[in-house]
C-alpha cells in the first residue's frame, strides 16, 4: 500500500507539515479538497502557498487519512483508531468517521475488554453516542473491565462514575468491596471513603453487612465506620448526604428484565395481564396500560420468541379456540400488538425457538380429536412468512424446544398415550431430523433451557407424576446426565436464565397444595443452591416468557409503576381486581403485600374497602379442553 501511496509523489502540488514535527507529507490538492470539507475550504481562500501547517495532534492519523483519501480505505485497528477519528472529524471527513464508528461498534459488541479504554478515550471527544455506548458496555461488563490494566489507571472521579451508576451489572455487591481494595491498592492516596459510599447496602445480606463492618479497609475510614454502625438508620452529616443514603437503600437497575405473558389462571381460563420481574430488586409488577404490551389478547399453551426488540407470541388458545395466529410486539416502539402472518397449523402445547434470526414451531395440538403433531415450520420475521419444514420423527405436544450451536432441539413431549423421553435434532441446512440420547425419565410439559452450550430439561410429567428432577444435555458428547432436584414438582411452567441462574416460574404442582401454582424458584447454576424468590402476583401455569436484554429498553419496562387502571384492572383474575360496580369513578391503586396484590379502591365518601381474597386454589382444566 505504501508503494502505492508513493506513486502519487510525482504528482504532488503541496505539502503539509505538522507544528513541533519533522514529519511531513506531499499531497495533492485537488484530491484533498474533494474528500475533505476542512482542505476544500482551506484551499479556496489559500491559493499561492504550497505549505500547509497543521496541529501537531493531528500527525499520528494523518497518514492513513491519505491512504483512505488515495485508495478508498485504510486499515483501521484498536491501535490506530482514536488517532484516525481525530484527524477525520478535524479534516471534516464524514465518511472515514462513520467508518471508524462501524469498528468502533463491532469491537464493543464482540470485545467488550476494550471498553474500558475506548470509554476513557473518545469521552474526550465530542462524540457524546461512542462515549456513551462504551460507558453502557463498560456497566454491563463490569467484572471484566475491572481485570484489565486500564481499570487500575481511572482517576477516582471515574471510578465514583462508575460505582454510582445504576446500571452497574455486578452479580454480587459485596463484591465490589474487593474491587475498590484492589484499586486502592494501586491509588493508596484517594479517598477510600467516597469510593465506600457507592455499596448498595440495602443489597447485602446481614452476613456480608457483618463482613464489610470488620473488613481492613472499611476499618480505616472512621467516618463510613461510624455510619455502618448506626446502618440501616443512619442520618446524613456533613460528610455523607441524603441522597447518598438514598442510593445505598436503592438496587441497582437489572441488566435483563424477564417478562411473562398470560397463562392459564386458576378456574378462570386464559389470561392476558404481563407481568415483569426485577431479578436485582427481588420484585414482580404488572405492566400498566401506559405501557400498550398489556393490551395483549388472551393467550395459553402458547411460546413466546424473542428476535431484536420484538417478541413474539407463537399459537396458544384464547379461551374459545385454538389458534395459529402469530402476535408481534416491539418494545422500542411501544405501538401496541401487531397480527403477524398466520401458520399453516392451528397448534397450541406448542414449542417454539429461535435459531439464526430464524423462528420455529414445532408439534403441538390442532384442537381436533387425535390433533397432536408432528409438523413443524418455520417463520422468516423479514418476509413475514410461514414455511412448511421437515416433520420430526415424533408426534410431539407439550414438548420444550431450544436452538444450541446453528441447530434446534426439541425435548419430551406426549403423543396423546405415552409421554417421551426422545431428543430430536434439526438441521437447518440440510432440513433434517435426528433423534439422539433419550433422556433418563420420560417429561411432558417440562422446560428447557440453554446455559454455557448446555440444554437443561427440568420437571414435566412422566405419567404418573409431576417430576422434581433436572437432567443436563451435553450436545458434543451427546449424553444426558442428572443435574439437580427442584424443591417441588411441577409441570407446565417457563424457565429462563438470568445470571448463571435458572428461573422456574408458576406452573403445576401435585404436591402439597394441588393446583396452580404463583411460586418461583431459582437454582444457581454452578452451586445448585435452590432458593424461593418473590411470588407472581398470582398463581399461573401454562405461560411463556421471554428475557429482555436491550439496555436502552429495560428501564422503561423494569420501572413500570404498579398503580393500575382499569383496563389493565381487567386483565387480572377476578379475585385479584376491583370489585366495584363501577358507577362510580374510583381512583385503584396497588398494595404489594408479600405474594398478593391488594387492589385498594377510594369512594367518594372517603370510604376505603378491599375485595376479600379467596384462598382455595382450584384444578386446572387444561386437560379437559380437547
Amino acid at each position: 500500500m505504501r508503494a502505492r501511496v508513493n506513486n502519487f509523489d510525482c504528482l504532488c502540488s503541496d505539502t503539509v507539515e505538522f507544528e513541533n514535527c519533522v514529519v511531513t507529507c506531499n499531497v495533492i490538492r485537488t484530491e484533498l479538497s474533494e474528500h475533505s470539507g476542512y482542505f476544500k475550504t482551506l484551499f479556496k481562500h489559500h491559493l499561492n502557498g504550497r505549505k500547509v501547517i497543521l496541529p501537531e495532534f493531528l500527525s499520528p492519523g494523518f497518514q492513513s487519512v491519505l491512504d483512505y483519501i488515495r485508495n478508498g480505505e485504510t486499515d483501521i485497528s484498536s491501535m490506530n483508531v482514536y488517532d484516525i477519528v481525530i484527524a477525520a472529524d478535524y479534516l471534516l471527513i464524514a465518511r472515514l468517521k462513520q467508518d471508524c464508528a462501524h469498528f468502533i461498534n463491532n469491537q464493543l459488541e464482540n470485545d467488550p475488554s476494550t471498553a474500558l479504554r475506548l470509554w476513557i478515550k473518545f469521552r474526550q471527544l465530542f462524540w457524546p453516542e461512542l462515549g456513551h455506548r462504551a460507558l453502557l458496555k463498560v456497566l454491563a461488563n463490569f467484572q471484566e473491565a475491572s481485570q484489565s490494566a486500564d481499570f487500575l489507571s481511572l482517576s477516582l472521579e471515574d471510578l465514583v462514575t462508575l460505582l454510582e451508576n445504576d446500571q452497574l451489572n455486578i452479580a454480587e455487591e459485596y463484591s465490589l468491596l474487593d474491587v475498590i481494595a484492589r484499586w486502592v491498592a494501586h491509588n493508596p492516596k484517594a479517598n477510600v471513603t467516597e469510593l465506600l459510599l457507592n455499596l448498595r447496602l440495602d443489597s447485602l445480606s446481614p452476613e456480608e453487612l457483618h463482613k464489610l463492618r470488620n473488613n481492613p479497609l472499611v476499618r480505616t475510614q472512621p467516618v463510613y465506620s461510624q455510619f455502618l454502625e448506626m446502618w440501616p438508620v443512619a442520618m446524613p452529616t456533613q460528610q455523607i448526604s441524603q441522597l447518598q443514603i438514598n442510593r445505598m437503600h436503592s438496587s441497582r437497575n437489572p441488566q435483563e428484565v424477564l417478562i411473562v405473558f398470560g397463562g392459564w389462571c386458576s378456574e378462570e381460563g386464559p389470561g392476558a395481564a404481563v407481568q415483569v420481574f426485577n431479578a436485582k430488586s427481588n420484585v414482580w409488577n404488572v405492566c400498566p396500560s401506559s405501557l400498550s404490551i398489556s393490551q395483549m389478547p388472551k393467550r395459553v399453551y402458547a411460546s413466546a420468541v424473542l428476535m431484536g426488540s420484538r417478541v413474539f407470541l407463537i399459537g396458544g388458545f384464547d379461551g374459545t379456540r385454538v389458534v395459529k395466529s402469530t402476535l408481534c410486539y416491539d418494545f422500542s416502539r411501544d405501538s401496541g400488538w401487531v397480527y403477524k402472518s398466520y401458520m399453516y397449523e392451528k397448534r397450541y402445547f406448542v414449542s417454539a425457538t429461535e435459531c439464526n434470526g430464524v423462528i420455529y414451531a414445532l408439534g403441538g395440538h390442532n384442537g381436533e380429536a387425535q390433533g397432536r403433531l408432528s409438523s413443524a415450520e418455520k417463520y422468516i420475521a423479514k418476509d413475514n412468512q410461514w414455511q412448511l419444514i421437515a416433520c420430526m420423527n415424533k408426534v410431539r405436544s407439550d414438548a420444550s424446544a431450544v436452538s444450541v450451536d446453528g441447530r434446534v432441539y426439541v425435548i419430551g413431549g406426549f403423543d396423546g398415550r405415552t409421554y417421551d423421553d426422545s431428543t430430536e435434532c434439526y438441521d437447518p441446512a440440510t432440513d433434517h431430523w435426528t433423534i439422539l440420547t433419550r433422556m433418563s425419565t420420560a417429561r411432558g410439559g417440562l422446560s428447557c433451557v440453554v446455559h454455557e452450550g448446555l440444554i437443561y430439561a427440568i420437571g414435566g410429567n412422566d405419567g404418573f407424576r409431576r417430576l422434581k428432577s433436572i437432567e443436563k444435555y451435553n450436545p458434543e458428547t451427546n449424553s444426558w446426565e442428572y443435574f439437580q432436584n427442584m424443591n417441588k414438582a411441577k409441570s407446565n411452567f417457563s424457565s429462563v436464565v438470568i445470571d448463571n441462574t435458572i428461573y422456574n416460574i408458576g406452573g403445576w404442582s401435585d404436591e402439597s397444595e394441588v393446583g396452580i401454582m404463583d411460586q418461583v424458584e431459582r437454582i444457581d447454576i454452578k452451586s445448585k443452591k435452590i432458593s424461593s424468590v418473590d411470588s407472581l402476583h398470582f398463581p399461573a401455569s401454562a405461560t411463556c416468557v421471554c428475557i429482555l436484554r436491550d439496555i436502552d429498553l429495560v428501564d422503561k419496562y423494569v420501572n413500570c409503576q404498579p398503580t393500575m387502571d382499569h383496563n389493565v384492572n381487567n386483565n387480572l383474575p377476578a379475585r385479584y381486581r376491583d370489585r366495584s360496580n363501577g358507577d362510580t369513578r374510583r381512583n385503584i391503586r396497588a398494595i404489594i403485600r408479600n405474594r398478593h396484590v391488594d387492589f385498594v379502591y377510594d369512594v367518594p365518601q372517603g370510604r376505603r374497602r378491599r375485595p376479600r381474597r379467596s384462598r382455595r386454589r382450584s384444578r386446572e382444566i387444561a386437560n379437559t379442553l380437547e
